[in-house]
């Protein structure tokens, strides 16, 4: 009994077995209160059909959830999320929501009680969101990753004050994310994207510190637009060279008068060490012709190029 507070500390349900498991633990042990003690919940749709689920009587279990990560989000999910909400709103700091689900809907209002929330991440393409103007949901919301999304997800966030947020992530690009960003464009100082950002969302984007560029085939050129306070520009691409050739041809000083780094996230080894290496390759070029504007180039670990000593 003394090791099941530890063991209990993250809970995931794969399967109505599982999940029978669980609470047939809880309520043989009621002393221990082993809900209290867990920090992190996973919960896949357990097998229908199989065993009865009370998901509200699940989610009353709990009362100190760091994490929670939803893999269903149909209907006898949702209409318990209240009491998720309820039981883990001062504790609760990641939501992740993802479903395939055709039917799934969620409002945000039911969600109201999760004060503590700072990251939002949603994976649902076909989930549909909505939320009224009147509900204060997601006051500490901090971060929002949003992989794959229904077009309501922006529109019913579009409708939440969020004074909070500064990071968004949107793996599908900045389609359906207008009315978002004229709303919290100028609260954001991260902003990660593959396609669909325009000069019109980048007006909006008045506190952007960091760009990160998403692979997809037809990426961001970030030179392309103008922003005054950009700093930071990080490329997550399996081909960045080709795409750093292609933006400094676009680039100029006066649109991005801020930038003062760009960041080649995921290689570590771009910079040439020999001489016939150096005259082979095109990144100390590269590294030179953006530093002339006042921009570093790095790599993933944070390394500069350095220019050979001429003797």
């Amino acid at each position: 009994d003394a090791l099941l507070p530890l063991l209990f500390r993250h809970v995931a349900c794969r399967t109505a077995s599982q999940y029978k498991a669980f609470m047939d633990m809880i309520s043989s042990k009621p002393l221990l209160n082993l809900g209290a003690d867990a920090i992190t919940l996973s919960l896949d749709h357990p097998l229908a059909g199989t065993v009865q689920i009370d998901y509200a009587a699940f989610f009353d279990v709990f009362s100190s959830l760091v994490g929670v990560s939803l893999s269903s989000l149909d209907s006898p999910i949702t209409d318990a999320l209240p009491s998720l909400a309820r039981g883990c709103g001062r504790t609760l700091r990641t939501l992740e929501l993802a479903s395939s689900d055709y039917d799934s809907t969620i409002s945000f209002e039911v969600l109201e009680d999760l004060a503590a929330l700072e990251e939002l991440r949603i994976d649902c393409e076909h989930a549909k969101f909505s939320a009224s103007r009147s509900v204060n949901t997601f006051q500490n919301l901090r971060r929002l990753h949003a992989a794959s999304f229904h077009g309501s997800l922006f529109t019913a966030l579009s409708k939440l004050s969020l004074p909070n947020i500064q990071h968004l992530h949107v793996a599908m690009g900045m389609r359906k994310t207008d009315t978002f960003i004229k709303k919290h464009g100028s609260k954001l100082v991260y902003l990660a994207v593959p396609v669909g950002l325009n000069q019109t969302n980048m007006d909006a984007l008045t506190s952007l510190k960091t760009l990160e560029i998403l692979d997809t085939k037809k990426r961001v050129v970030f030179s392309m637009f103008a922003n005054g306070s950009l700093q930071e520009i990080r490329i997550s691409l399996a081909s960045p060279l080709e795409y750093c050739r292609e933006a400094l041809a676009e680039f100029s000083k006066a649109r991005l008068p801020a930038l003062r780094k760009i960041i080649i996230a995921d290689e570590d080894d771009i910079w040439p060490a020999s001489d016939r290496a150096i005259a082979k390759s095109f990144w100390p070029r590269i590294a030179e012709t953006f530093a002339a504007h006042g921009v570093t180039v790095v790599d993933s670990t944070d390394r500069a190029w350095r220019p050979r000593l001429q003797v």
